[in-house]
């Protein structure tokens, strides 16, 4: 789409004339039988409406993730468990956690947990420390494509030492 067509629906949306042939009062007729004015206001809210969702599923802090994990396991622990073993088989077989030897970048525990969305790719990553190994692992799982979890967003807990 040419830049000046994002300039024309920005223009639409915020109900301003545009150029496209109707001056001020053609434009001030059509508005005033409701015309685009109600298209516009529908067309906000179908984007709200897809958009919200999405927006409301992604954490913002490892705390978010951690707390919406531990819901998940909580819930619908029989489909997080049958999932976690069908996501370990694919993990052990593409040999992910030892792929770029992140586990020897840094020393303790780490808790990352990796946001799956609906396609299986990993889509957000969190954890509770920055270091070598947290950094790695990121790199590491990011965009990664696993089997298709049963629901999304799937909130992946690992716990490595």
């Amino acid at each position: 789409m040419a830049p000046h067509k994002f300039t024309h629906i920005a223009l639409w949306l915020s109900g301003k004339p545009f150029g496209c042939g109707l001056d001020n009062k053609a434009y001030t007729v059509v508005r005033s039988h409701g015309g685009p004015t109600v298209i516009r206001k529908i067309l906000l809210a179908a984007v709200f409406l897809i958009a919200l969702p999405t927006a409301a599923q992604t954490a913002k802090s490892f705390e978010q993730a951690n707390s919406r994990a531990e819901a998940q396991r909580q819930t619908r622990s029989a489909a997080t468990s049958n999932y976690a073993e069908t996501w370990a088989a694919f993990n052990n077989q593409h040999r992910l956690d030892e792929r770029d030897g992140c586990y020897y970048m840094a020393e303790g525990e780490l808790t990352q947990i990796l946001e799956i969305d609906e396609s299986g790719k990993v889509v957000s990553y969190f954890t509770d420390k920055d270091n070598g190994r947290s950094k790695c692992w990121a790199q590491t799982y990011l965009d990664v494509v696993f089997p298709k979890p049963p629901f999304a967003p799937y909130w992946h807990k690992l716990v490595m030492h």
